[in-house]
């Protein structure tokens, strides 16, 4: 089958979707239908071991389809967009060059994101070693000086410091490796990019976004964090904490493998191995589980999908995104049929299948962003005179929809109300201490 022969760009897939949304089984059933392989993209999964707290798709779900660019990495390595961008498009060539269309799956969306676009992300720029430029002040990006980072940030380039929450480490760390090593400014950086208004797009690229309904994929979600007690999680977990006892090393939580979510969730247990603590720990996985799941919607939402309808625009016939709905699991081998016939249609240049109610909804959505989008200024930031975050600071709310959500919380409500009850329980004190005194003067 001659899939790009009258293409200019070479066609890649991507499955991307949230975790617990089945992505890796999708892109397993069209690779085994088209004969290609896959390219993990998840950049826990990249680790050697830890199968299970990293959710890795197992040899018997594999159903004897390569998979590339997992369970590689050793535990005291990390590995960034640009180290996933060579090996991926190493694996892509390779791929192309026996006729197949590779098939890219996973839940950091950056690294599809980067892959996809030119300079579509802060994380992609990384220059040359000959062209790296040696800063001075370079020692501040170690573990111990987190706390200086932001205000050094804030010093050297206020505007990327205002996208940033305060204490998102791993972000402040990358903004200033950029400004160290190429001698300008991230915002200017972003700006730059921000203004080209040509296409970006680096393949002919069909995207399926593996989407499951949240009252069924939050519960869905739960199930499977207890799925992994049974499958082994404690023991992992533990071997973990046996790697940074015999090292005799602190590790940076918000670095390589460290940062997945299992490992810090149970860090109280360690201290305290009651059953009690132990529900506790578990309760926390599964709130950060989701937590992480609805991060990674708002990220296909907000920035993937508009890049993808952006570049429509600009080349109709190269890009493409369908939405492969999971919720209801009855309907699987559904959405698996019509997925597989969109990627037969989109890379033969013949006719699609008429968009799904589904899908005419995600667009009009990803347009309204559009349309609200301003490219050229950096998200607000908003702090909460009321509130605090779980470190005990102001709570920081990064763009007006986060500052609007947190707003109509429950907590926000609650807090603002109890501050309005114990304000009026001291204006009631100091009033009736006000009549005493003056009932006391009275009677003098």
């Amino acid at each position: 089958m001659s899939y790009y022969l009258i293409l200019m760009l070479k066609p890649i897939c991507i499955v991307c979707g949230t975790t617990g949304a089945g992505k890796s089984d999708l892109a397993v059933q069209l690779a085994k239908k088209f004969g290609t392989e896959v390219i993990n993209a998840d950049s826990m999964q990249v680790y050697r071991g830890f199968d299970t707290i990293t959710n890795k798709i197992s040899h018997e779900e594999q159903e004897n389809v390569t998979h590339h660019l997992m369970s590689f990495l050793n535990y005291d390595q990390e590995y960034s967009v640009p180290n996933f961008e060579k090996d991926a498009r190493r694996i892509i060539d390779g791929l192309h060059a026996q006729g197949k269309v590779p098939i890219l799956v996973g839940g950091t969306n950056y690294y599809l994101q980067s892959l996809l676009f030119e300079d579509s992300t802060l994380s992609s720029i990384d220059p040359p070693l000959s062209h790296k430029v040696k800063h001075p002040d370079e020692g501040i990006l170690n573990d111990e000086n987190a706390d200086l980072m932001f205000p050094y940030l804030q010093k050297v380039d206020p505007l990327m410091a205002e996208r940033w929450h305060p204490r998102d480490v791993r972000k402040i760390r990358r903004s200033l490796e950029i400004y160290f090593h190429t001698g300008k400014r991230p915002s200017d950086i972003y700006k730059e990019q921000s203004s080209i208004k040509k296409s970006k797009l680096k393949y002919k690229t069909l995207l399926f976004w593996a989407n499951a309904e949240n009252d069924v994929l939050m519960p869905r979600l739960d199930t499977r964090v207890d799925k992994m007690l049974h499958q082994g999680l404690m023991n992992e977990i533990q071997s973990m904490k046996s790697v940074i006892n015999e090292n005799g090393f602190t590790p940076d939580l918000t670095r390589g493998i460290w940062q997945c979510i299992g490992f810090k969730e149970f860090e109280p247990w360690f201290q305290n191995s009651s059953q009690e603590t132990f529900q506790a720990c578990l309760d926390k996985m599964k709130i950060s589980t989701k937590q992480y799941a609805k991060y990674q919607k708002k990220w296909i939402l907000n920035r993937l999908l508009p890049l993808c309808v952006s570049e429509q625009k600009l080349r109709p016939s190269s890009i493409l995104f369908s939405v492969a709905n999971t919720t209801n699991l009855q309907k699987w081998h559904e959405q698996v049929e019509r997925s597989c016939n969109v990627f037969s249609c989109f890379f033969n240049n013949q006719k699609l299948p008429p968009m799904t109610e589904e899908e005419q909804g995600v667009l009009e959505k990803v347009k309204k962003t559009l349309l609200t989008q301003d490219k050229d200024t950096f998200s607000t930031k908003f702090t909460c005179d009321v509130c605090l975050d779980k470190t005990g600071h102001p709570f920081v709310a990064i763009g007006e929809d986060a500052w609007q959500t947190h707003l109509q919380s429950r907590k926000h409500k609650m807090t603002v109300r109890r501050m309005k009850e114990r304000a009026t329980r001291q204006e009631r004190i100091e009033a009736a201490k006000k009549a005493a005194m003056e009932r006391r003067k009275e009677t003098a």
